[in-house]
This record gives structure tokens, sequence and C-alpha cells, in this order.
């Protein structure tokens, strides 16, 4: 995101206890919905037994399961930039959390800019090669975190990341439309969506047992390591990938 990174940058410079007050925000927003938006879901009659149905016919599901895979690793790689570029601001170039806040914005205000053009971009190449080059540049990107010096270089790899970042999670959010028929899309929107917090929860044990070992730059290497495996399988499975534009 673009306003989350340098509202929670800024304030920390303050307090690092000021950030997580910003949650608070969604409760008033859970409010608002309750009181002001209607209800679209209606009665359902789909019983817990049939729903649990839909999960298992979803899976079986090359297509799917390829699309849900890219969640995870998405949102493994996008912890990673968030925890561990401020920490590296802090700790190798005393950079200042407001400034972190604002560099990290890049990332975001880059992805909006290639959602923006995905269609275009999408239909111009083939997929498979797109999201495999996605994916490269968040390896690049990665690679590159411990060896600046300056903001400067810093906040290229940023944008380098936020370009291929973009482009995959485009992609994805799209396909899963496709991956799926329509009687199934809840269910995979759901298990889609579970993935991502997965990818969430793992990046932060993973990585955290690393740096704890290794050191922060490794925090780093371990992040793209991950990205080029999820390269090389998408050469392998690639085929499975939904033709989303055409």
């Amino acid at each position: 995101g673009v306003i989350g990174p340098i509202i929670g940058g800024n304030l920390a410079m303050f307090s690092w206890q000021y950030p997580f007050l910003f949650y608070g925000v969604s409760i008033l927003l859970a409010l608002a919905v309750y009181f002001w938006l209607p209800s679209t879901g209606g009665n359902s009659d789909v019983s817990l037994l049939a729903f649990a149905a839909n999960y298992k016919a979803i899976i079986k599901k090359g297509s799917f399961l390829v699309v849900a895979g890219y969640n995870f690793i998405m949102a493994f790689l996008m912890i990673s930039l968030v925890t561990y570029v401020p920490l590296y601001f802090s700790a190798a170039m005393g950079i200042t959390e407001g400034m972190a806040g604002n560099v990290l914005a890049l990332q975001g205000l880059t992805g909006i800019v290639v959602a923006a053009k995905i269609k275009d971009i999408a239909l111009r190449f083939n997929t498979t090669r797109l999201v495999a080059g996605g994916l490269l540049l968040t390896v690049l990107a990665l690679l590159s975190f411990p060896l600046h010096t300056t903001l400067i270089g810093v906040a290229f790899s940023v944008l380098v990341f936020g370009f291929g970042l973009g482009i995959v999670l485009s992609l994805i959010n799209t396909m899963i439309t496709d991956a799926v028929r329509p009687e199934f899309l809840g269910a995979a929107v759901s298990l889609f969506n579970m993935m991502n917090f997965a990818g969430q929860a793992a990046s932060p044990v993973v990585l955290g047992a690393i740096t704890a070992r290794l050191g922060l730059s490794t925090a780093f290497i371990a992040a793209a390591a991950v990205a080029l495996v999820a390269v090389t399988a998408t050469f392998i499975w690639g085929k499975l990938l939904p033709v989303t534009f055409k």
C-alpha cells in the first residue's frame, strides 16, 4: 500500500506504539459497515458439508492450486519487504522510521501504476513469462537491498520490487475468477485468501529464524531464494495458469 507505510512510519518517529493505534480505524469502519451498509448475504441453504465438498472439488484443480500458491509466495515476499527493509534502514543506514515509510510507499505506488496497465501488458506477453519476469524482478530487488549504501539505491530497489509484485498480484487476482467454475467461486476466493494469510504468517517465522542465526542480510537472500524457486516452478507448471486477458 501507499498510505499505510507513510502514516505508520511517521507515527513511529514519535513512539513505536503509535502505528498500532492506526489499526483502530478498522473498528470505526466495522461499525459503519454494520449500521449503514445493507446485508447482501440473505439466508443460505448451503450446508457445511456441501461447502466442504466445494473445497474438496477446488483443491483437485491444478490451475487453482498454482494461482493460490502464487498468492502464498507474494504474501511471503511482501512481508519480507515491509519487515526487513525498515530494519535495514535503521541498522545499516540510520534512516528514520518516517523516511523508511515514505520509501516503502513507492512499492504501492508502482503497484497502482502496473495494475492500471496490466491488461495492456498481459496482451503483449506470454502469461508464464510475465509471471516469471515479475518474480525475477522481486529476486533482483531483494538481492540488491544489502548492497546499497544510499537512500536513492534502496528506493530504486523498492520500485523494482513494486513493479514485479504488481505484475504478479494483478495477474493472479484476475486469474482466480477463471481458475474455477462460477459455482465454486466463493469457496475458491476463501481458500485464495487463506493462502495469503498463510504466507504472511510463514514469512516472519522463517525469516526471523534465519535472521537470528545468520544476520539481517541473509533474510533478503532467503526471501530471494523463495522467489527464485517460484520462478522455476512457473516454467514447470505455468501451462496450468488460466489465460484471463484475450
